[in-house]
This record gives C-alpha cells, structure tokens and sequence, in this order.
C-alpha cells in the first residue's frame, strides 16, 4: 500500500539512487541540488516520497518560496525550468501531487507549481508555452549535413573566423561580467555570483564555463552542464556587438563534437518559448522539441502566474531594467530572482 512521507536523512541516498535510474530525473531533482537551493537562495525544502513497503516508488521535490515581493507559493523546482513529480505509476503520481496540494492549502500560499517533463493526469490547469529542444549526437559530417541551410553557413563562416574557443574553465569572475552585462542589456534579473560559483563548487563533475574570444576578447560565455546522457548550456549571453561573428553557432558545434565524442547522446540547448528566435534557431539544429509541462493548483489566486517575456507588465518592466545602472542591476537582480525563480 502506498504512503507518502516527507524525506528524512536516512533516506537521502534511496532517493538519489531513485533520481538517477529514473528516465525523468534530472539534476533539480537531486538531494545535493536541494542543499543548494536552501542554503544560498534560502528557500525551505519539503522532499516527499511515496512508499510501497520499503521500496521507493515515486518523489516530488518541493519549495517554500516566501518573500515579501511575491508571498508563498510551493514550486517543483525552483531555479530550475523542469522539475515535479517521478513515479512509477499514475496512483503514486496522484498521491504525491495530492499530498502537496493539502500543504500549500495548510500554508495559505498562493498556489502550487510543478514543472513537468510529462503532463499529469487530473484536471490542474496547464502552461504549456515551453519546450526543450535536443539535438541527437551523432558522427559530426553527418550531423553537420542535416543542419539547415542556414544554420551550416553561419556554422561555415564561425569555422573560417579568428574565433577561439575554451571549453573548460571555473573562472567565474569573468564569466558573470559577460553574463550580468547580456542580461542587463536584455532586461532581465542578474542571478547572484554566489549562486554560480556554488554550482560549479558543489557540482565540478556535471558544471564549466566555456569562452569563445575574438582577437583576444571575450565574446560569448556559457555555464555548461553534463548529466546522464545530455549536454546542456545552462546560463548564457553572448555581446551584442559581435553576433556577426557567429561564435554561439562555434561554441554549440564544438560542444557537439566534444558530446559525440564522449558518448553522451543529446545535446539539450534547454527551454525556450514556442515561436521565439531562440527556439527557431534551436530547431535548425536538427533539433526534436520536448513540451514542457506548467501545473498549477490554485489557492489563493485566480489566474495564472505569467513572468514569460511576452508578459505585458514583464515588457515595461525590461525597458526600465535596460536603463539601470550595472552596479545597480547586479545588486537588485539576484533579490528579484529569488522572488521570482
């Protein structure tokens, strides 16, 4: 008979082992990224798992997420685009989704948040504006001829420029130049530099940073992931004024080669909203999108929650950011981000 329970330490070791062999576990679900979300961002965890005697037969990661700009909400996870429910059957899916549903309604938060890699069965109500797109590694002259047109051009023309690319580096004080700088300009929230350099302390097997220069300087830098089978560009932003140079079209190919070469199967260029210029650049890629699914329950809250870019009030709010003084950006960025994850 299944009984769902909070997670204790004991069986911190049951769960990872779950998170590891399960086909929709991924690092968010992980005990070691929990710590890490509660120790820097500050969010309380609640861990729960459904038992059946004394074998694990299904987990959903939970947050606390309580500032003062946002109130209680509960997400599966934050700072993370997937997360939720894994479980070996409907019933343990159910039980688990309902177990979080009476906490958040115990807690008067606002609503519940469970980020899906595969819609639930029930009647919660959905967003589902995002998908992933992954690209499968295979031997790179072959990959390269199903690339669309214009994707191997602009690939071509990287590959005949001064370009040069380091794959594997912690030097996060440059790397969150770069990313603070791009994410200013684009009118996005910074993330804290604490928070990437414990991603990179905590995770060194799984987390680097990679450069592409051109004549010495540093034009694009990503925080880049290795779990299970997949490649993935976490964190990102490249300088506006050497796109010409096509260094992201570089970075991305040579991470293929690198993937292909190591074995891992995809390469995941992460979330993206349907329709955008990012996700028809993904696609070029001979890239297969996954639909990620949004579930919500209601509390004390009518509609969904929109912080998508084509949010009206998240456009005013970027044309002011974009105005904002780095110094200014780097201190309150990672307080709204926490707020809003």
């Amino acid at each position: 008979m299944l009984e769902v329970k909070v997670l204790t330490d004991q069986h911190l070791k049951d769960w990872d082992r779950y998170v590891a062999r399960h086909p929709d576990g991924t690092i968010y679900h992980t005990t070691a990224w929990r710590d890490l979300v509660r120790d820097v961002q500050k969010h309380s965890p609640v861990y729960l798992a459904a038992w059946d005697g004394g074998k694990l037969k299904g987990i959903l990661p939970l947050f606390n997420v309580n500032t003062f700009l946002s109130g209680l909400k509960m997400i599966s996870v934050p700072h993370g685009v997937v997360g939720g429910v894994c479980a070996d059957s409907d019933d343990a899916a159910f039980q688990l989704v309902d177990y979080a549903k009476k906490i958040v309604k115990e807690r008067n938060g606002e609503y519940l948040e469970l980020r899906q890699t595969r819609r639930l069965k029930g009647d919660m109500p959905v967003i589902d504006q995002y998908t992933t797109v992954k690209t499968k590694l295979i031997e790179p002259d072959i990959l390269f001829k199903k690339l669309r047109p214009d994707i191997r051009r602009c690939l071509r023309r990287s590959l005949e420029s001064e370009l040069e690319i380091l794959l594997e580096s912690d030097d996060v004080d440059t790397f969150y130049r770069i990313y603070s700088e791009g994410l200013r300009n684009f009118g996005t929230p910074v993330e804290g530099k604490v928070w990437i350099t414990e991603i990179i302390r905590r995770f060194p097997e799984n987390h680097c940073i990679s450069y592409v220069t051109y004549k010495g300087d540093i034009v694009l830098a990503k925080l880049m992931r290795r779990y299970k089978n997949e490649i993935t560009p976490v964190i990102s932003y490249g300088l506006r004024e050497f796109q010409n140079t096509y260094s992201e079209h570089r970075l991305c190919w040579a991470w293929m080669e690198k993937g292909y070469q190591d074995e891992y199967k995809y390469f995941n260029f992460g979330r993206s909203l349907y329709g955008s210029g990012a996700f028809k650049f993904k696609i070029g890629w001979c890239g297969e999108e996954t639909p990620l699914y949004y579930h919500y329950y209601l509390v004390n809250r009518q509609t969904l929650p929109d912080y998508s870019q084509t949010a009206g009030g998240r456009k005013v709010f970027a044309s002011i950011w974009k105005r904002l003084p780095l110094w200014i950006t780097n201190r309150l960025g990672p307080k709204i981000r926490r707020s809003y994850p």
